[in-house]
């Protein structure tokens, strides 16, 4: 009885020092792993910003030569040939859109949200609104669509440009997936010191599936009936800018027809957790998060 209880509690020992080896191999694999994974993701962060600096010297270049045949200095062009230029100069803008985006998006990633240039202030978003209305109600109306502004003169505590630049990733999306009926922009106080800028679509809506998705870097809605390309970066960069200023953006879809997008953006300094930013101030890490 004696040796067969040694012998249970040697095999006993046996098995927890096994198992206590498997466990420490199994924490240093997951650590390589890790590492593996963070220096992967270093290196897709600096491949894609070396290709933006290295791409964006180019287009530059390109949008100047177009520039100055549409100006005549090269000499006279005929209509059709404007035409083409202007196709070229379309897509050219298009291109160092995506260029840009890709940039900011490479800065966030190296933790320097600061190189993002946030310059807070105060100032009426309703007059953002209307700027953007009269940019995107032509966009609208030439794919047959209506295009509804509800905008009261409401004053925020962000940042214009990026506030902009947001809406209009928000609006570039409602216009390219709505096909008929129309887009409402509207904008009105919400809860807690926040004031709410909501786009609305009559496009086919998300999937509930996928609406958790959405806003990722990359990610378009799969439908088989949608075959719209794109990026998928428009939705993810509203969303990193809308974090960075103190804010936050979500999706309001019945998945089966039609789509809100929604930013919430602080009224006040006051709103961002008692933390005092001047305005003008580079202050892009101030709050990232603090209201997603």
């Amino acid at each position: 009885m004696f040796y067969t209880l040694a012998i249970v509690i040697g095999l006993q020992a046996l098995a927890i020092a096994w198992l206590a080896l498997m466990l420490s191999q199994t924490r240093r694999r997951l650590v390589e792993a890790e590492s593996s994974l963070r220096d992967a993701d270093q290196v897709k962060t600096d491949f894609l910003s070396n290709v933006s600096h290295e791409l964006r010297t180019p287009m530059t270049g390109i949008k100047g030569y177009v520039d100055n045949m549409l100006d005549g200095i090269a000499g006279e062009i005929t209509e059709k040939q404007k035409g083409y230029l202007e196709r070229v100069k379309a897509n050219a803008d298009r291109l160092t859109a995506l260029i840009n985006d890709l940039l900011d998006l490479s800065r966030i990633d190296r933790g320097r949200a600061d190189l993002l240039s946030i310059g807070y202030a105060n100032f009426d978003v309703s007059q953002v609104v209307t700027e953007l209305a009269g940019e995107y109600e032509a966009k609208a109306r030439s794919r047959g669509l209506s295009f509804v502004v509800d905008a009261p003169s409401t004053t925020i505590y962000s940042d214009p440009s990026r506030t902009r630049q947001s809406l209009q990733h928000l609006l570039n999306n409602a216009i390219k997936f709505t096909s008929s009926g129309g887009i409402r922009v509207s904008v009105q106080k919400g809860q807690d010191g926040f004031v709410e800028i909501s786009i609305e679509d009559t496009g086919p809506g998300v999937p509930a599936d996928q609406s958790e998705r959405i806003f990722d870097r990359f990610y378009q809605v799969q439908d088989e009936q949608n075959l719209t390309p794109g990026s998928g970066l428009g939705l993810s960069i509203a969303r990193e800018f809308t974090d960075i200023m103190g804010g936050r953006v979500w999706l309001k879809s019945s998945g089966s027809e039609g789509s809100t997008f929604a930013i919430a953006l602080p009224e006040s300094v006051a709103i961002l957790d008692g933390k005092v930013t001047e305005p003008g101030v580079l202050a892009g890490a101030l709050s990232r998060g603090a209201r997603s």
